[in-house]
């Protein structure tokens, strides 16, 4: 029985490959996207229980996603976990104006 449905969002494939493989034994549903549009198209159809979002994407980069998620009022109810390289307190800072987790 599924326990949640999480949508992971990383343009490195092996990253999201492994996130998968880490979440899907405890039973939650998985889906991967690997760029900000691709993963507001996701949402659109089915809103996940949990987005791990990458902060650095082409196309429509991590925070371009929770820009998008934060305006409508029913998917800034998301739990946003940012799983990132960038390690500066600017960019720390940024994200926790958005109140992601991670």
């Amino acid at each position: 029985m599924s326990r949640g449905y999480i949508l992971v969002v990383d343009d490195d494939v092996l990253l999201a490959e492994l996130a998968v493989a880490v979440l899907q034994p405890d039973g939650d549903e998985t889906r991967v996207a690997h760029d900000g549009r691709e993963a507001l198209r996701v949402i659109e159809k089915r809103v996940p229980d949990l987005v791990l979002l990458d902060a650095n994407m082409p196309v429509l980069d991590g925070f371009g996603v929770l820009v998008a998620l934060k305006a409508d009022p029913i998917l800034r109810r998301i739990p946003v976990i940012m799983l990132t390289a960038l390690r500066s307190e600017a960019d720390f800072a940024r994200a926790r104006e958005f109140k992601v987790e991670g």
